[in-house]
């Protein structure tokens, strides 16, 4: 009513107003896409982030979502333009590796749509940092997010101003570190568009970021440990797990030592991989730079609830990996 917008019953009228619901904008693309030529139709589907489909229960309330789905060169390709921020090629989590209902000219039929390889979706961070004489730990975070996480982030935000926007990416990296941290946010790329990734640039300082014992530093070999937080803390679970979808977490961490310290004692690097996630951790010195990787990738989107101990148990060895140290000692 304030923007004196009517309710719209056709195409014509979406393009018109230049505004319509999700649903609305996607029919109109679809019917955009057909006169230009293209194979183009809806599926109905039933999001899982809040409910499963049950076919036995032929009710259209179920399918309350509609995604685009075109066809070209023997491909098809998923999209949801009515979604701000959705990059082409991609539909939102809870629409992915459901089942839905493919509306055609013809009868109508069930489809499951993709779910996306881990590479798809990804959270990168690189730090270049310097530890300092008194402990602590300065220098440069660069954080870049990829498709689904690109995409929720961007959408996340997008009703904050620039005020609420820094403050909710300074508090995200704040829970990633395992100390309370000085965090500057120095600019982000673009909150508005969707065909490139979202990159942040922070300056950090990490005060009292080593200990020390006798002639010995301590210094946690993962600097994102509040990112590899158990996420399965019940010890029970009475109903399969369903993640939301697969994604690559990459950490690469250098840190330059001061002059009169020297390496004395590194992590075991570790390589382990099973049908739930591929995890390689590696740590390295030289000229004075410590230089530690961790590649976390999410291959298993479901996983019956008799498997839920274990995964548990996986994900625990995990966030006890974070507990690694690399031993300091003063240089001769």
């Amino acid at each position: 009513k304030t923007l004196k917008l009517r309710d719209n019953k056709s195409v014509e009228d979406v393009m018109k107003s230049k505004a319509g619901y999700r649903n609305e904008l996607n029919r109109t693309f679809v019917a955009l896409a057909r006169a230009a030529g293209f194979d183009a139709t809806l599926v109905r589907v039933t999001e899982r982030d809040s409910a499963l489909l049950h076919k036995e229960w032929p009710s259209s309330s179920q399918l309350t979502y509609e995604i685009a789905l075109v066809r070209q060169d023997g491909k098809s390709v998923y999209l949801d333009p009515g979604s701000p921020f959705c990059p082409y090629g991609v539909v939102p989590w809870e629409d992915t590796g459901v089942t839905g209902l493919q509306l055609d000219k013809n009868a109508p039929v069930w489809v499951t749509t993709p779910v996306p390889e881990a590479s798809g979706s990804g959270i990168k961070r690189v730090a270049k940092l310097a530890l300092q004489e008194d402990g602590s730990l300065t220098g440069d975070v660069e954080v870049t997010f990829t498709g689904q996480d690109a995409f929720h982030r961007r959408l996340a935000e997008r009703n904050e101003d620039e005020t609420g926007r820094k403050k909710a990416m300074q508090e995200l990296l704040q829970d990633w570190l395992i100390q309370k941290a000085d965090i500057e946010l120095v600019k982000v790329n673009d909150w508005k568009v969707s065909t490139a990734p979202l990159v942040v640039d922070y300056k950090l300082t990490v005060p009292g970021y080593v200990s020390q014992t006798g002639h010995r530093l301590l210094l946690p070999s993962t600097l994102f440990a509040g990112a590899y937080r158990n996420p399965f803390t019940g010890t029970k679970r009475l109903h399969p797990i369903f993640m939301e979808y697969l994604y690559d977490r990459n950490d690469d961490v250098s840190i330059s030592l001061p002059t009169k310290f020297q390496v004395e004692s590194l992590p075991k690097t570790v390589n382990s991989q099973n049908g739930v996630a591929d995890l390689t951790i590696t740590y390295a010195s030289e000229n004075g730079t410590l230089h530690m990787t961790r590649d976390f990738k999410l291959k298993g989107l479901f996983l019956d609830q008799k498997y839920y101990s274990a995964l548990r148990s996986y994900y625990q060895g995990i966030q006890s990996e974070t507990n690694e140290q690399a031993v300091l000692k003063m240089a001769n």
